[in-house]
C-alpha cells in the first residue's frame, strides 16, 4: 500500500499524567482511609474483622498495582503507538497493563467481598444472612469468569503484549468487548445490591443517621456503570495503551470508591469520640456510659452484642 494514501496518524495526546495524577490521589486517599479503619477496629474497637483482612488485602493489591502503573505511564500508557520511543517500549507497557488488569479485578472483588461480610453483621434475620451469603458466592464466581478471561484472551499469554510471539491469537475483538460488557453489568449489578441492600435491612435497626448514610454511601456503581461507557473505545484506534487509558482510570475509581465507602461505617466510633471531645470542650458531658456503650449502643452490630476483652480478637463472623 501506497503510504502516502495511508490516513494520518492521530494528534500526539499524552494521558501519562492524568492515569498518574487520578488513580494516585484516589489510591492515596483510600489509603488513609483504610490505614485510618484499620487503627479505629485495633486500638479503640480491638477487634478485628474478616472484613477488615479482606479490605487490607485489596489495598495491599491496589497499592501494587499503583506502583506498576508508574512505570507503565513511563512506557507509554495513553499514548498513541506511533509516538511512544523507543518502540521496544510498547511491549513493555502493555505488559505492565496486563499485569494491572488481574491485581485490580481481585482488589475490586475482595472490597466487595469485605462490604458483604460487615453487612453480614447487620443482617436482622436469616433470609438477609441467606441472600448476602448468595451475593458474596455470586460476586467471587462472576469474578473468576472474568479474571479467566482475562488471562485467556489471547494464546500464547505472551501475545497479549507481543504481537511477534509465534502461533499468536485473540478472541476477537467483538467477542471479547461483549464478554467485557457483559462481566461488567455482573460487577455492577452486586455493587448496586450491596448499595441498595442496607435501606431495607436497617430501617429497624437503632443506628443513628450518621451511621445509615455512611453504609448506603457504597455507590461505586455509578464507577462501574462510567466506565461502561467508554468500552465502545476499547479498539477504537487498535491501540491498547490509548485505547484502554478510560478504562484504567474508571475501574480504579471505581475499586477506590467501593473502598473508601465501605470504610467510612467503620470510623464511626472515631467520629463519635471526636464529637464527645468537641462536646467536652464546649462544657457538655459524656455522661455514665463506658466507651464501648457510647461508640456502639448496648446491643453492638460489631460482635453482636457480644462483650469485649482487652486483647484483640479476630472477629468479623456472624
Amino acid at each position: 500500500m501506497d503510504p502516502a494514501s495511508l490516513p494520518p496518524p492521530p494528534p500526539d495526546v499524552n494521558r501519562g499524567p492524568e492515569i498518574l495524577a487520578v488513580t494516585g490521589t484516589l489510591v492515596g486517599i483510600a489509603l488513609c482511609v483504610v490505614l485510618l479503619r484499620l487503627w479505629v477496629r485495633l486500638r479503640m474497637v480491638r477487634q478485628l474483622g474478616w472484613d477488615d483482612f479482606f479490605v487490607a488485602a485489596a489495598m495491599a493489591l491496589l497499592f501494587a498495582e499503583m506502583i506498576i502503573i508508574v512505570p507503565e505511564a513511563h512506557y507509554g500508557a495513553g499514548r498513541h503507538w506511533q509516538y511512544i520511543q523507543p518502540p521496544g517500549h510498547i511491549p513493555v507497557g502493555l505488559h505492565l497493563n496486563f499485569a494491572t488488569q488481574p491485581m485490580c479485578l481481585v482488589a475490586l472483588t475482595l472490597t466487595k467481598v469485605s462490604v458483604g461480610v460487615f453487612l453480614l453483621r447487620l443482617a436482622p434475620n436469616k433470609n438477609y444472612r441467606a441472600f448476602i451469603h448468595f451475593i458474596i458466592g455470586f460476586t467471587v464466581l462472576s469474578s473468576t469468569a472474568s479474571f479467566l478471561t482475562v488471562f485467556f484472551q489471547c494464546r500464547p499469554l505472551s501475545f497479549n503484549w507481543d504481537n511477534t510471539t509465534p502461533g499468536g491469537q485473540c478472541i476477537s475483538a467483538r467477542n471479547l468487548k461483549i464478554t467485557t460488557y457483559f462481566n461488567s453489568i455482573l460487577s455492577a449489578s452486586t455493587g448496586l445490591i450491596f448499595a441498595m441492600l442496607p435501606i431495607p435491612m436497617l430501617i429497624n435497626v437503632q443506628l443513628n443517621w450518621k451511621a445509615k448514610s455512611a453504609i448506603i454511601g457504597i455507590l461505586a456503581t455509578a464507577a462501574a456503570i462510567a466506565k461502561m461507557a467508554y468500552l465502545s473505545n476499547y479498539g477504537k484506534y487498535g491501540d491498547l495503551l490509548f485505547d484502554s487509558a478510560d478504562i484504567t482510570i474508571w475501574t480504579t475509581i471505581e475499586v477506590n470508591v467501593a473502598m473508601i465507602a465501605g470504610s467510612i461505617p467503620c470510623l464511626k466510633p472515631l467520629f463519635k469520640k471526636i464529637l464527645d471531645l468537641s462536646s467536652a470542650y464546649r462544657g457538655g458531658g459524656g455522661g455514665g456510659k463506658s466507651s464501648h456503650q457510647r461508640y456502639y449502643g448496648h446491643n453492638s452490630s460489631y460482635g453482636n452484642g457480644r462483650s469485649r476483652s482487652s486483647t484483640f480478637a479476630i472477629g468479623g463472623g456472624p
